[in-house]
């Protein structure tokens, strides 16, 4: 499945440019997972969220962090943290693995907190 990077309503074209590398990095490090990035220039900082198991809870970090490391290391840890919290071995996306997340009764994926 092709996977497609959407801007989002209220994201400026600078701010969705600035994501493209970082969302190109994360589907290197952690593949299938599909990831969606929204940069705040105004408020100074980076949301990123894991679209297969939730588009509403995700984690934010400091531009000014992720801009003072190239490697994207903050981003790495950040993004291998919340598929730990959904129960995901660190590495590409795998649907044996999806099917030990519990959901709730609205057949929401639940993380742990």
């Amino acid at each position: 499945m092709q996977k497609q990077s959407l801007a989002l309503p209220d994201q400026t074209p600078a701010e969705w440019e600035f994501c493209q590398p970082i969302e190109a990095f994360l589907d290197m490090v952690y593949p299938g997972h599909h990831w969606m990035l929204r940069a705040d220039f105004h408020g100074g900082v980076l949301h990123v969220y894991n679209a297969r198991f939730s588009g509403k809870w995700g984690f934010i970090i400091l531009l000014k962090l992720v801009c003072n490391d190239p490697n994207l290391k903050c981003v790495k840890m950040a993004a291998g943290e919340m598929l730990e919290r959904y129960r995901q071995k660190r590495g590409a996306f795998s649907e044996e693995q999806r099917s030990v997340v519990p959901v709730d009764k609205s057949g929401n994926y639940k993380a742990d907190m």
